[in-house]
């Protein structure tokens, strides 16, 4: 046996054995917190290990997540092709109140073996409709990103999301939040993040999004959305290093098909809208945005703008009405759960997912895909889904990738095609 193949094997090892260990420390923690708890304490476990403790104006509650995937992923070309299980992602997370007008969270994961901060904040609710919010959280950009992962109809976000680096960071902002919009403006730092080699003291970011929610009727809820995100990388152009890629629906995937390399950029500008419809069990979810880089290096223009987009369509077969509240997608509540005798919630859904990151004139091959995918969810209860997702892609104008065993380094080619094939088996337990 390679090295390499040794070395894939156990890491694979190393993941089964991590995610069994945190699943059953979770399963038989929460029982022992039970005997422990005071008896103020409201304890459950409901496949969701969530202890609350309330004494006067403070509050606590302890909650998890756990995501087990099976994958499978495959190419024309033969970049790769693999079969693999993998926990996509474990979290706690501590919540509460902390005096009359204060919100807290502190949110921790395990993601790709490494342990991650994701939200960390105090909240400030004593201003009516007004909240104002400090620390490390999600800027507030479309309606699938500003969500959580776990309230997700597929297993991932939409493509021209990951693409564009969406991510949580360290910063201040204000909500307003009534029954009908809900509006939110933040500033925050700019690194370092996953997408780029930048930890700049004198770079920031700013965003906004404003959102309304008018309800026609019981069974008619609309949404309607934009947002904007400016992120200015501080230092000239040239010593900014900025990626921007995307796995295929398939977090397992060893390789992003849609790949720009490194660029240099000063800055960059999004723009979104969403459009969201949910009408007794069936719904609709749509968005679609743009990114303009400034002060491009290297390239025959100074400037790009990339863009992606998705519409997806979704039916409850069992009558429930998809989660949402307020601008967020939240969690479905089964009428029937399966450990109450019923047959729990089944959804059908389909997607056409479009991004390209080859921008205008800009000599850079980051390549454009047009995803097709499928998928169905069976909610046990409201703590439990099993997800199955299978996507189609057609890649076109991208690298001729790096070859994942070789280590070869890709070609710039605006020829470069593939399609690519994925199917994601995840249980879900929150």
């Amino acid at each position: 046996m390679s090295s390499g193949t040794h070395n894939r094997h156990f890491q694979r090892v190393r993941r089964l054995l991590w995610g069994g260990s945190l699943v059953c420390a979770a399963f038989f923690a929460a029982p022992a917190f039970a005997e422990d708890a005071p008896e103020t304490s409201d304890t459950s476990w409901d496949f969701d290990p969530s202890i609350q403790i309330a004494d006067g104006p403070f509050s606590m509650r302890l909650t998890g997540l756990v995501m087990a995937d099976f994958g499978h992923i495959s190419d024309k070309q033969k970049k790769q092709k693999l079969n693999d299980f993998e926990i996509r992602k474990f979290a706690l997370a501590l919540e509460g109140t902390a005096g009359r007008d204060f919100n807290y969270k502190i949110e921790g994961a395990l993601v790709d073996d490494d342990v991650e901060l994701e939200d960390a904040y105090l909240q400030y609710t004593g201003l009516g409709p007004v909240r104002l919010t400090v620390g490390h959280m999600k800027t507030p950009n479309g309606l699938e990103n500003f969500s959580d992962l776990r309230n997700l109809t597929l297993v991932e976000t939409n493509n021209f999301s990951d693409a564009f680096g969406f991510d949580r960071r360290l910063g201040a902002s204000v909500t307003w939040l009534d029954d009908l919009v809900r509006a939110d403006l933040g500033i925050y730092d700019v690194g370092p993040t996953v997408k780029t080699g930048i930890d700049s003291k004198t770079g920031y970011a700013v965003a906004a999004r404003f959102a309304t929610f008018p309800k026609v009727s019981d069974d008619l809820q609309l949404h309607f959305g934009a947002s904007i995100l400016y992120r200015d990388y501080g230092g000239p152009a040239t010593t900014n290093t900025v990626r921007y890629q995307v796995r295929p629906l398939a977090h397992l995937s060893r390789l992003f098909y849609n790949d720009t390399l490194n660029l240099n950029v000063a800055s960059d500008l999004y723009f979104g809208v969403e459009v969201a419809a949910f009408w007794g069990p069936f719904f609709w979810e749509s968005e679609y945005g743009w990114l303009k880089l400034n002060d491009l290096q290297g390239k025959a223009t100074p400037r790009a703008t990339y863009e992606g987009g998705y519409l997806g369509l979704g039916w409850f077969l069992t009558g429930e009405k998809r989660g949402y509240d307020k601008s967020l997608l939240t969690r479905t509540k089964v009428l029937r759960p399966v450990f109450e005798g019923g047959w729990g919630a089944v959804a059908l859904t389909v997607r056409l997912d479009y991004e390209e990151l080859v921008g205008d004139a800009t000599q850079q091959y980051g390549g454009e895909q047009l995803m097709y995918i499928a998928g169905i969810n069976w909610y046990l209860n409201d703590h439990m889904v099993i997800k199955a997702n299978y996507g189609r892609a057609a890649v076109r104008d991208a690298l001729d990738l790096r070859d994942p065993v070789t280590g070869a380094s890709p070609v710039v080619s605006p020829l470069a095609k593939n399609n690519i094939s994925t199917f994601t088996l995840r249980l879900q337990i929150y």
